[in-house]
């Protein structure tokens, strides 16, 4: 190497150190916001190294002093060890995770990570990646003694492991509550994961208190819609079946969870704290938008730090392609209501809540106004109110009486005056 390589070799190192001492930097103070990501920057790890021949399985398993990530996905590039070690991710541009911040997310646990996998070229390595350091300089020694543990860990297989990756991060009482965070964010959204991600085979979590284990079940096929049955196994208790309805259109698709009643009958669940916007995976800074389904695309343009997509003012490609990805996504919603073979219509009410956008820098405020209304424009013309009578009538045909601010009981008495009168008692909705 001449004089000029190793000045460019070094430039780049530098960089790179500096870079992932900024960004480690950045997301300690800011663990508020990070904390709920780093879960999902490991699960787009482990489905980016998908085999082609199986689907791949994932295991979490937390102990008192111990987290530990791992999953039997393709054997690592040596590419990807040298981009995890001198970058921060394993990801090409290709990829669908890169979450920005890329694997140095989850450094927020520990600044130390013990890394084991396999090469595919049947080389095992393990080495502990270490980002400590109170400057770039010391981020750079300490890249460079990685690299030289790794180099020295290669070795031949022997047995084969059950797993390709495994990251395990020591535990303190800082990073417990981070990790406890991540675990339950993941058990709230995972049924939209396995649905949105047919490579995915099985996600469990093991945890001092509990085991439970998360798999697609099966799918149905209908005319123009698809069901999902996630399957939810905890130790000896009764599984739990998450139904979950998805109907795809030009490149984007919704989806809505489906429970029963203590009748029997299908009711929508509530999408309250789920994030609106998947990339694949949830764009965390989504779940304050209201959209009235979870909305997921490949062909979706995130921002660089996956808290939203471009949905600017401006007219670039991106936020064109963005907002009429949107827009099909508003139809589909709308098509899936008019369509009273899903029968769940019973509590839609859970979905409908158009309240003001929230104040978003990649999004234009009066755009996401102007969708809302015409979705709500497109509702008032279905027969989604469901009477006293059990009968299903236009929202824009019915009455519903109604003050502000008023409690419960009092919302029961206007309703009940309001039926003394024969010209509103079959378009009010069904009190109960």
């Amino acid at each position: 190497m001449g004089k000029e390589d190793e000045i460019k070799t070094q430039a780049l190192v530098d960089n790179t150190g500096q870079g992932i001492f900024t960004r480690i930097k950045e997301i300690e103070n800011k663990r508020e916001i990070y904390e709920k990501l780093w879960i999902w920057e490991l699960l787009q790890n482990a489905l980016d190294a998908a085999d082609e021949k199986r689907k791949t399985k994932v295991e979490i398993i937390k102990t008192e002093d111990f987290i530990t990530f791992r999953h039997n996905g393709r054997s690592f590039r040596p590419e990807e060890v040298a981009h995890l070690i001198y970058h921060g991710s394993t990801k090409k541009e290709s990829d669908i995770g890169q979450f920005g911040t890329g694997f140095l997310t989850t450094h927020l646990l520990s600044r130390k990570v013990k890394v084991k996998g396999v090469r595919e070229d049947n080389k095992t390595f393990e080495f502990e990646l270490d980002r400590n350091g109170i400057s770039f300089n010391e981020i750079i020694t300490n890249m460079e003694n990685t690299w030289e543990q790794y180099k020295k860990s290669l070795a031949d297989v022997i047995d084969s492991p059950n797993y390709a990756a495994e990251y395990t991060y020591p535990l303190s009482n800082i990073n417990t509550n981070t990790v406890d965070v991540g675990i339950e964010n993941l058990v709230k959204i995972i049924p939209y994961i396995l649905a949105f991600n047919d490579k995915l085979g099985y996600v469990r979590i093991i945890h001092p208190t509990y085991n439970i284990k998360f798999k697609l079940e099966r799918e149905t096929e209908g005319i123009d819609y698809t069901i999902k049955i996630v399957k939810e196994e905890n130790g000896n208790e009764s599984c739990i079946f998450h139904k979950l309805l998805i109907k795809k259109a030009d490149g984007v698709e919704i989806a809505v969870k489906i429970k029963k009643d203590d009748n029997g009958n299908s009711q929508l669940e509530s999408l309250q704290g789920v994030p609106k916007i998947f990339l694949a995976f949830p764009l965390i800074g989504t779940q304050d938008l209201s959209f009235p389904a979870i909305v997921n695309s490949r062909k979706f343009e995130p921002t660089d730090n996956r808290d939203g997509i471009f949905l600017g003012e401006g007219d670039t490609d991106e936020i064109n392609k963005n907002k009429e990805l949107l827009e099909s996504a508003k139809n589909s919603f709308i098509d899936f209501l008019s369509d009273s073979t899903y029968n769940c219509r019973e509590n839609i009410h859970a979905l409908l809540n158009f309240n003001s956008p929230p104040d978003k820098e990649w999004l234009d405020s009066d755009w996401y106004k102007g969708l809302s209304k015409r979705c709500i424009l497109e509702l008032f013309k279905l027969n989604i109110l469901k009477t006293e009578k059990g009968n299903f009538i236009p929202l824009e045909d019915g009455f519903i009486p109604m003050l502000d601010n008023l409690e419960k009981e009092e919302v029961e008495k206007l309703w009940d005056l309001s039926s003394l009168f024969l010209d509103y008692k079959d378009k009010m909705p069904a009190k109960e």
